[in-house]
């Protein structure tokens, strides 16, 4: 069973994405928040070296692609989409590879004779700060194959575990509708052009229907 997720992105990396059917796979210490992997309550010094540990193994072998659960926030695409001149991608996910993530006021708390491990990093890396909530996040974890590293950059190919759905259009995006449904033509199944517009009475995102193809797609 999948469920429906929304990657942020600037507007060409989201266009190279939907051309060559990829994600970019985000390093640990490529992520924007110094607590990844990183959210223990060390006040032992024997423990502290544990964290940089954690990093230093992980980041290696593993990768995090970061999806929200839906694209009203404006808070987000200002954030992730280029202050609103990005895209926001929508897959559907297969619930069995979409970690969702935990938001927690304290830092995670191991006994001093039982500390985390390394098998403990799925719990530690789905953990941040409550500050973190509005993002409403869910992760994928990905290998880092050296068989997809690009200019130092690692990839996962679209698939139906990860499977495009919709492109959604920021309201500052100078990119036509028109681009980008002739864009996804490449897909053998119809993936969903949205144009947003900012809420008349709210504070939200939402589809701005005077640009909906009659078509639905």
């Amino acid at each position: 069973m999948a469920i429906r997720l929304y990657h942020f992105t600037e507007a060409q990396h989201a266009l190279t994405s939907i051309a060559l059917h990829r994600l970019k796979i985000a390093q640990v210490t490529q992520l924007n928040d110094p607590y990844e992997l990183s959210a223990i309550y060390v006040k032992d010094p024997e423990q502290r070296g544990l964290r940089q540990l954690l990093v230093s193994e992980f980041d290696g072998k593993q990768g995090i692609i970061c999806f929200s659960r839906d694209y009203q926030s404006p808070v987000m695409w200002a954030h992730y989409a280029k202050n609103h001149t990005g895209i926001c991608l929508g897959f559907d996910v297969d619930e069995d590879i979409a970690i969702e993530v935990k938001y927690i006021k304290d830092l995670l708390r191991f006994e001093k004779d039982r500390p985390p491990t390394l098998a403990n990093a799925l719990d530690i890396i789905s953990s941040k700060y409550v500050s973190w909530e509005y993002e409403k996040e869910y992760r994928i974890f990905a290998s880092l194959d050296s068989e997809t590293i690009e200019h130092g950059n690692y990839f996962l190919d679209f698939s139906n575990s990860v499977r495009l759905r919709e492109v959604v259009i920021g309201c500052r995006c100078e990119i036509s509708t028109s681009a980008i449904r002739e864009l996804v033509k490449s897909f053998d199944y119809p993936v969903y052009v949205i144009k947003t517009r900012l809420a008349f009475t709210d504070f939200k995102v939402v589809e701005d229907r005077n640009f909906r193809a009659p078509s639905g797609i």
